[in-house]
């Protein structure tokens, strides 16, 4: 079909043919994904479901399949940066979902970065070592949620004087 033989225009793909007959999307023609949006997906079929999915149809976005999000994570695909997998990603979103009330909001340079969701999309698409400062950030605020911690179990943990009794 591209060089246009039997009697057909050149320059197209039976895929485009049939994507411009409106019976089926284009593979390239599909809008570009987000981790942020990936994120918002997972949480909202893990409402419905009760389980975090990576397989199967994303229930929350018509179209889309867990797999196929997995692939363009891992090579790189629809505008995300290559190299993630998606049970990865859902994994470290969990963790920081986890402690989440310890470290937020933090800030990011000009950002303020006040969700679970923008927090892990920040550290996954860039790393947390590219950007020295926010990770310091985040470990600091750890520090002292820990220190704050131990302070309250030794007060707890200090023996008690006896009343004196009076009489």
């Amino acid at each position: 079909m591209r060089d246009g033989h039997r009697g057909l225009p050149g320059g197209s793909t039976l895929a485009r043919l049939v994507a411009e007959a409106g019976l089926k999307p284009h593979l390239q023609d599909r809008p570009p994904l987000t981790v942020e949006g990936i994120l918002t997906w997972a949480e909202a079929d893990y409402r419905i479901t009760g389980k975090w999915l990576t397989t199967g149809p994303v229930w929350s976005a018509p179209g889309e399949t867990w797999e196929a999000i997995h692939m363009c994570l891992f090579r790189g695909g629809r505008g995300l940066p290559s190299g993630m997998a998606l049970g990865r990603l859902i994994r470290f979103h969990q963790n920081v979902l986890l402690r989440s009330r310890q470290i937020l909001p933090v800030k990011d340079g000009e950002r303020l970065i006040t969700t679970p969701i923008e927090l892990t999309a920040c550290l996954a698409t860039r790393g947390p070592l590219q950007k020295p400062d926010l990770l310091w950030s985040l470990k600091e605020r750890q520090r002292k949620f820990q220190e704050r911690a131990r302070e309250q179990v030794r007060q707890w943990r200090q023996p008690r004087r006896p009343r004196r009794k009076t009489t």
